[in-house]
């Protein structure tokens, strides 16, 4: 659900009742049974059991409803991290870290759910088996079902791409080409990954067996790559990929951009969230230009980012404009999945093979806001920026279909000839539209 902490809190309050009262039935029917009880001394022991809030029935359905909305009380240890990332500033009472990691409980009991059910839980699960511990045979089903799965994917070919983890999302170039493909965390274009625990296990599980299969040195990347892209899908890391965007990008522009999703906790959720659904396409959220220009459109990409203003549409390689995931503005809001146009061209399967086996994948970037003369920069307006980008997208899409065709196993040299096509593109549509850009003509690009 796309809502604010209040909402948030609120919903988990109400599951967690819910799934309690559901769930104390259950416990007591077992635990009367346990204790020998039949017939109509059965019921009335039940009734006894749910009557009484302070049975062990009662203790077991609050439990499992903690679980089950991943609100499970954490160990000290586990606490005591917590409290040092939400620790206030001095006497300020600032909590800056509450604005990075709002719903730490659920961020880890979400994590520590999803290790449970990989193999990493295994050890665990054969000593609650071995000890009788109430949660042994839970936890061997989770290991059944995680076995079934790993098993499962092992046996898929290598061009099984209808299903999708989160390897590759870590980079902002990755994000692009998984955006226009294959959505991360994808079945057949619709999005699983806020689907807890399944939208955390199945991107590990896929992710690291498709790593050991590669066999190569890049098994142990690709599994913390998989963890690092899963922060860009999940509601409640979406602090902590924010913070590792900035620390990827490292200049001003992109402070900028944290800046405004952080003042953006002020404004309303519910309306950010309302106002951000009923948007049809992504907003360009770069910031460029020389001296106050380049800090005026910052102060400009801050207020979108804030009151989550529709903004100029962003762009793809291919020259489309960025789509928000399909449905309407209510599908948006309250479902925990999304889908999206998974039509891909020619271009981004020429990509996908080559990556796939490359020892350095080609992620082309987007072209500069900018055309150089003389030595001199002359920047885009943000239009122009936008139709450059459609006018030299589309040319590049076309040459491609053109010169190289549908490659399904590219060579380097067919890579080459990719990159000198969009460099040729965009030359192109520079050399076209100079003159309204600069004001100037009777130049030569450098």
């Amino acid at each position: 659900m796309r809502f604010g902490p209040t909402v948030r809190r609120a919903n988990d309050e109400f599951v967690k009742s819910l799934v309690a009262e559901m769930e104390v039935g259950a416990f007591a029917y077992r635990q009367a049974k346990a204790e020998g009880y039949k017939g109509e001394e059965l019921s009335r022991r039940i009734d006894e059991l749910v009557g009484d809030m302070q049975s062990k029935a009662w203790d077991k359905a609050v439990a499992e409803a903690q679980r089950i909305t991943f609100q499970t009380e954490l160990s000290k240890r586990e606490k005591a991290l917590g409290e040092f990332i939400q620790q206030p500033i001095g006497s300020t009472g600032l909590r800056p870290g509450s604005f990075i990691v709002p719903f730490y409980k659920t961020l880890w009991n979400i994590f520590k759910t999803g290790v449970r059910m990989s193999p990493f839980g295994a050890p665990k699960a054969a000593w609650s088996l071995a000890k009788g511990q109430e949660d042994g045979v839970q936890r061997l089903a989770e290991q059944l079902l995680g076995a079934a799965i790993i098993a499962a994917i092992w046996s898929m070919g290598d061009d099984d791409d209808w299903i999708t983890g989160a390897e590759g999302m870590s980079t902002e170039v990755g994000r692009d080409l998984a955006w226009r493909t294959n959505p991360p965390a994808s079945i057949k274009g619709v999005q699983y990954g806020r689907m807890e625990p399944f939208g955390t296990v199945l991107p590990l599980l896929l992710d690291g067996v498709r790593a050991l299969k590669r066999g190569d040195e890049k098994a142990v990347s690709g599994i913390a790559d998989s963890i690092a892209g899963q922060l860009e899908n999940k509601t409640f890391a979406q602090g902590l990929a924010k913070v590792a965007r900035l620390i990827q990008s490292h200049d001003v522009a992109s402070l900028g951009r944290f800046a405004g999703d952080v003042a953006g906790q002020f404004y309303p959720a519910a309306a950010k969230a309302a106002k951000r659904s009923t948007l049809d396409t992504m907003r360009e959220t770069k910031a460029w230009g020389q001296g106050d220009e380049k800090y005026k459109m910052m102060g400009k990409r801050f207020v979108e980012r804030t009151l989550e203003l529709k903004g100029t549409p962003d762009v793809d390689l291919w020259g489309r404009e960025k789509k928000q995931p399909l449905g309407t503005w209510a599908e948006r809001m309250v479902t925990p999945f999304s889908r999206r146009d998974t039509e891909i061209t020619v271009g981004d399967r020429l990509l996908l093979a080559w990556n796939k086996t490359a020892d350095k994948p080609y992620l082309p970037q987007s072209p500069e806001p900018y055309i150089t003369v003389k030595g001199k920069k002359h920047y885009l307006t943000e239009r122009q920026y936008h139709d450059f980008q459609v006018d030299a997208g589309r040319e590049a899409d076309r040459e491609v279909q053109r010169q190289l065709g549908d490659v399904r196993q590219p060579s380097a040299d067919d890579i080459e000839t990719l990159k000198k096509i969009i460099a040729d593109a965009r030359d192109r549509i520079r050399k076209q539209n100079r003159a309204e850009w600069t004001g100037e003509s009777g130049f030569r690009l450098r």
